[in-house]
């Protein structure tokens, strides 16, 4: 089995990567019936795509195991967002090159992203980063990461409800570290989202701070 990392956040709360490394076939064989005849074949046309999306959902199933839950029929709401149905649990998937992030609470929301510090970043940063956020940047592509999958991780903390990520979050000014905690908010609303670096990607989980 693939898992390459899982962390217990607290008691109720826990995360989980995959390392994507099965076949395609492999992959249809542990994950729900229902789900890939509703998405994969019907939405998906690149093998990678549907690997990485059935690969979130074996992670979720690990996860609800390991917390004493039912994997039940995975839908999206009207922003987008994952939910089980019939289950009052939180929980944010994240996927992307060869690894799948889960992430499942009892207790509170939770974000989730996943990202490897690639050139189109610098191209791109004006449309998610504000004017104080690209000159702490600069051209550091691991920070550019950083802030992307922590803005990211909030938007979905917050149900994707057509936030700016330019806009409407904002990270404070952090020094980089392999692993660390930057500081974000939405209007006056705080949030931490962790961070560490993992085989080349940066990895990320949000909630909000009370």
């Amino acid at each position: 089995m693939p898992l390459y990392k899982y962390a217990q956040i607290d008691t109720n709360s826990a995360i989980a990567l995959w390392h994507i490394n099965e076949s395609e076939e492999t992959l249809i064989k542990g994950s729900a019936p229902t789900d890939w005849i509703q998405m994969a074949y019907k939405e998906r046309t690149h093998s990678r795509k549907r690997k990485e999306w059935l690969a979130a959902r074996i992670t979720l199933k690990y996860l609800l195991d390991k917390l004493g839950h039912k994997y039940t029929e995975l839908q999206k709401d009207v922003y987008g967002q994952p939910y089980l149905v019939g289950s009052s649990l939180h929980l944010s998937l994240a996927h992307g090159s060869s690894f799948a992030l889960v992430a499942v609470s009892e207790q509170y929301p939770i974000g989730v992203d996943i990202q490897w510090p690639y050139q189109k970043l610098l191209k791109v940063r004006e449309k998610f980063l504000d004017d104080y956020e690209i000159q702490d940047g600069g051209d550091d592509l691991d920070k550019l990461c950083i802030y992307w999958c922590a803005k990211e991780a909030i938007y979905k903390v917050q149900g994707g409800r057509h936030l700016s990520l330019k806009n409407d979050i904002r990270i404070e000014k952090f020094t980089k570290k392999r692993q660390g905690i930057v500081w974000g908010s939405v209007g006056l609303q705080p949030f931490v989202v962790h961070y560490n670096f993992c085989d080349g990607h940066v990895l990320a989980w949000s909630q909000e701070w009370k």
